[in-house]
């Protein structure tokens, strides 16, 4: 593991970037998927599979079925869903926010059975005769396209006609199944629904007067069993020969966006966000802007793509820049909470971090906390300089390292002591771009 260091002394906050332990690769990687994406997915799996070594376990549904089933607490390593679900996924911490990935887009056309007449949709003329001719139309109750099209249905003033002859169906899947087993005349869905389906042919998209698009984004779980093999997979799929894959299933692949050149390998940030002191004018000194931490310091990575942080304590010192990591886990001891809201306490300044108090929370109630149960990152408790503080200690490939806020800790094996506010001993440490591993 390589620690890249942001630090300007070693009050640290502990953000780790997408980071578990080392999945074996036998260990099938899980994903959650939108119909939408059903024969991309498929037609890709066993080039990943056969690429990477990694064996894939995907589950499709509607996007409004897999948020209640995220919501349920079933496990997964990556989401692919529609773009406005994985909104709502990041702000509620079950996606890591910097791994989101735009992949595509489709638009919503209409399907008949194989073999059946075409109708002509290409006019809103031609797409209300289509309807009100149909003996039946079906589309999917819980689909990312019923709004447009129940909106196209009122626009044409045909709403109400349409309403005896329409079957909701639970998905596009059951959806298009009607119409290939003569249920239904027509079904409206997306496009890479379609296409994929036996028995069932595209006539064409709607309209363009009617047309809209719903787009899809990948995602690393919070909680990935693999998040190395997540990785592989989001950038499998954004990779340029698989465009083509993507076309072929009725979907427009999104122009590749650049990570910013981040690096690879990062494993684990640490970093200043305190206040060195306060002048005799009374003017305040960061160590680390917070300018520095949303733009410069992290290598390419913004905040919002932090998933855990910790500090070793809440004075002022320690705590500026806190509400721009508050997307993270917040990793804490319930002393030190309530240390950090207790009235009349001076130490501490709670605009510095009043955002924690709507981040995801995980409270320590252990004498040592193993982050990833890899021993790798440890957060151990040191009451006493204030009642929740806590040390870091870090098992790097290399280095054995130590972040406390006591004038001296004792270690168990060879490494690095960092000690807080001991500016000579900070003055040779490495900084950003510069890292320990």
């Amino acid at each position: 593991m390589t620690l890249r260091s942001a630090v300007r002394h070693a009050a640290f906050v502990v953000a780790a970037l997408c980071v578990q332990p080392a999945a074996s690769q036998t260990t099938e990687l899980r994903i959650l998927a939108s119909n939408g994406v059903k024969a991309v997915m498929e037609a890709l799996e066993p080039e990943y599979e056969r690429a990477t070594g990694r064996r894939v376990a995907v589950r499709f549904n509607t996007s409004t079925a897999l948020k209640a089933a995220i919501d349920g607490g079933e496990a997964f390593d990556v989401a692919i869903v529609t773009s406005e679900l994985m909104d709502t996924l990041i702000k509620d911490a079950d996606i890591v926010p910097g791994s989101r990935s735009e992949l595509a887009r489709t638009g919503i056309g209409v399907g008949v059975r194989a073999g059946a007449k075409k109708p002509d949709i290409a006019t809103p003329e031609g797409m209300k005769r289509a309807l009100l001719d149909s003996r039946a139309l079906t589309y999917a109750r819980d689909g990312a396209s019923r709004v447009h099209i129940e909106s196209m249905l009122n626009r044409l003033g045909i709403m109400e006609a349409m309403k005896p002859k329409t079957i909701l169906e639970q998905g596009s899947i059951r959806s298009t199944g009607r119409v290939a087993q003569g249920d239904a005349d027509m079904v409206i869905t997306l496009v890479s629904e379609i296409l994929p389906i036996q028995g069932i042919e595209l006539v064409g998209p709607l309209p363009d007067a009617f047309q809209s698009y719903v787009s899809f984004s990948a995602g690393i779980g919070t909680k990935a069993r693999d998040p190395d093999g997540a990785r592989t997979l989001l950038e499998f799929l954004g990779a340029p020969d698989v465009r083509s894959t993507f076309k072929a299933r009725g979907l427009d692949p999104a122009d590749p966006v650049p990570r910013e050149n981040a690096p690879k390998t990062l494993r684990l940030y640490v970093l200043d966000c305190g206040v060195l002191n306060v002048t005799t004018e009374g003017v305040e000194r960061y160590h680390v802007t917070p300018a520095e931490v949303g733009e410069t310091r992290m290598s390419g990575y913004r905040p919002s793509g932090i998933t855990f942080v910790a500090v070793s304590h809440a004075h002022i010192d320690h705590t500026a820049n806190l509400n721009l990591l508050a997307g993270a886990t917040w990793l804490t001891r319930a002393a030190e909470r309530d240390f950090m809201w207790a009235d009349g306490n001076t130490r501490v300044r709670p605009a510095f971090y009043g955002s924690l108090r709507f981040s995801k929370t995980s409270v320590i109630d252990r004498d040592e906390y193993d982050v990833f149960s890899d021993g790798q990152v440890v957060i151990k408790a040191a009451p006493g300089h204030t009642p929740g503080h806590q040390v870091l200690i870090l098992r790097l490939a290399k280095l054995a390292l130590s972040c406390s806020a006591a004038t001296s800790i004792t270690t168990r094996r060879s490494g690095l002591l960092w000690i807080e506010h001991d500016f000579p001993a900070n003055n040779r440490l490495k900084k950003a771009p510069a890292y320990y591993e």
